[in-house]
């Protein structure tokens, strides 16, 4: 396998390894997820099932999937951080499990 599409697949299997800190930052997992699975690889490949299965742990009480953020205390925020919900990242989160083959109706997690 191509050493750089390796390279995508280990960032991508620790899929909340990242702070979310700029949502247009190409080297967030999520964007490199999106971009593999573009390519055609699914949740036979593990690092994409290990993605999936993080993305699926984190959801809100709505059942919204959620990045790990920190919004500053300057924003309003509480200056650590945590597991929330964001506009920019909800449908990508969203949309990766299913192309990757999930089936949302069988999501055990689902609220």
């Amino acid at each position: 396998m191509d050493g750089r599409i390796q390279k995508h697949l280990s960032s991508v299997a620790n899929f909340h390894g990242n702070l979310v800190t700029n949502h247009k930052n190409p080297d967030l997992p999520i964007h490199k997820r999106m971009f593999l699975l573009d390519l055609g690889f699914d949740m036979e490949v593990p690092e994409i099932k290990m993605a999936v299965d993080e993305i699926l742990k984190h959801q809100d009480e709505h059942g919204i999937y959620q990045s790990l953020t920190n919004v500053p205390k300057h924003f309003g925020g509480a200056g650590v951080d945590v597991f929330s919900w964001c506009l920019c990242d909800a449908p990508l989160l969203l949309l990766a499990p299913i192309k990757a083959g999930m089936d949302y109706n069988d999501n055990p997690d689902k609220k």
